[in-house]
Formats: structure tokens, C-alpha cells, sequence
């Protein structure tokens, strides 16, 4: 996989995915790509994940839920 040093303006430069089974999503990419899933472990993350490469960060995986902790899921809007 080639290493992107910079990005035009316009091209996503992050990958985020939300999932409702993280652990087949984390077998997924691990055996797709060879990334290993490193877990943030702080409350403040309601789960997120970063996924790995190479010893760098290459995406981030988090649960989809809603709840007291602040935690919501993608993509979500409320009508004012």
C-alpha cells in the first residue's frame, strides 16, 4: 500500500468507519490489509478503535450506538 506524505485539496485523507460488529470488522481489515486494532482506551472514546500499518495510524472504527455517554450514531441529524 503506498504512503501518502501529502493530499490535494479534496481528497479525503482519513477513514472512518462506523460498524454494528466491530470485531468482524477489525478480522476484515486485518486480514485485508494486515492492519492490527489498537483500542483508545479512555471512556471519552465510547470504543473507538484506530486501526494500524507499518506503525502508523492509517483509520479509526468505532461502534454505532446512542446513549448517555455522548456516543451517536454516523450520520445522524435532528430537525430543529
Amino acid at each position: 500500500m503506498p504512503e501518502m506524505s501529502a493530499y490535494a485539496d479534496g481528497v479525503p485523507s482519513w477513514i472512518d468507519l462506523a460498524s454494528p460488529d466491530e470485531e468482524a470488522s477489525k478480522a476484515f481489515y486485518a486480514s485485508l490489509f494486515g492492519w492490527r486494532a489498537d483500542p483508545v482506551l479512555v471512556p471519552e472514546a465510547c470504543g473507538y478503535t484506530l486501526f494500524g500499518l507499518d506503525g502508523k495510524e492509517v483509520a479509526g472504527l468505532g461502534p454505532i450506538r446512542s446513549g448517555p455517554r455522548g456516543c451517536h450514531p454516523p450520520g445522524r441529524r435532528t430537525s430543529t
